[in-house]
């Protein structure tokens, strides 16, 4: 789940998992290859987004999910659906590059979120808008709609922050098996935070490793391949890595999520 990348760009990770387990890419209305909602009666609420992805596993016939992926503003739903009980359960979830359990400085101050939310709602100030939001997401290199920029700060002003860190807390309560993974050079969130949320989720040990290495030797040999099941990183801190982290270390990131995929699977069949 992600809130702006174009799906694309998550297929190395898609091409990773799927010999192992049925891949489902949930499609956001406006988002990936989803026609923009022109007359915009899908409001991209935390609400409407975990309902929408629910109501989605339910009409595939998904019983359970061994692991849900998150990246950034995506970690939202992700929390959400994981922390209440529900069908399908969720049995794992690894969250990268996730945003804050309080304000980060890519939206702080907030009423600057607010002020543009309130301008897009003026017709004549969209081309505007567009022009502006276009350049943001050529200026980022992740391809994508312009516009779902709108839709991704609408769903930032809906999340009642303060409700963040009881989510936390709850899913660690649960002893839910999960992944944070993050770079300490992300130009939107503090690492601060990000080690923050990871605490709250009861990552008490990073796994670090440097990003001019991950890709050559993993710097720690237990990375060499991925476990059998028996093991997985909780936190994984790459030094000098971007809000991009799966790009910054494709294998790195892959064979993570494969080891945390392997332990939820082996403990199924007990």
């Amino acid at each position: 789940m992600d809130h702006l990348i174009v799906i694309k760009v998550f297929l190395p990770i898609v091409d990773a998992l799927a010999p192992h387990a049925r891949v489902i890419i949930p499609n956001i209305p406006g988002y990936g290859f989803t026609d923009i909602d022109k007359e915009e009666r899908f409001q991209h609420s935390l609400s409407e987004i975990t309902e929408m992805i629910s109501d989605l596993l339910h009409a595939l016939n998904v019983r359970r999910v061994d692991l849900a992926v998150g990246h950034s503003a995506g970690c939202f739903p992700l929390l959400l659906l994981c922390s209440v009980s529900q069908q399908p359960k969720f049995h794992a979830a690894a969250f990268m590059n996730p945003v804050g359990h309080r304000p980060w400085k890519a939206v702080r101050p907030l009423y600057k979120l607010a002020l543009v939310n309130a301008m897009w709602s003026k017709p004549w100030l969209r081309w505007l808008l567009r022009l502006i939001f276009a350049r943001i997401v050529t200026a980022l290199g992740i391809g994508g709609n312009p516009e779902s920029l709108i839709y991704t700060i609408r769903t930032i002003l809906g999340v009642p922050l303060s409700s963040i860190p009881s989510l936390l807390v709850r899913i660690d309560v649960m002893n839910l098996p999960i992944l944070v993974a993050y770079g300490d050079n992300d130009r939107f969130i503090e690492a601060e935070i990000t080690a923050e949320f990871g605490k709250l989720l009861g990552v008490e040990e990073w796994q670090i490793v440097e990003r001019e290495n991950c890709e050559q030797d993993k710097l720690d040999q237990n990375y060499k391949e991925p476990s059998a099941g028996t093991r997985y990183a909780k936190g994984l801190l790459v030094k000098g890595g971007t809000h991009y982290i799966y790009r910054d270390c494709p294998a790195l990131i892959n064979d993570s999520l494969l080891d945390l995929l392997r332990f939820v699977s082996s403990k199924s069949k007990l």
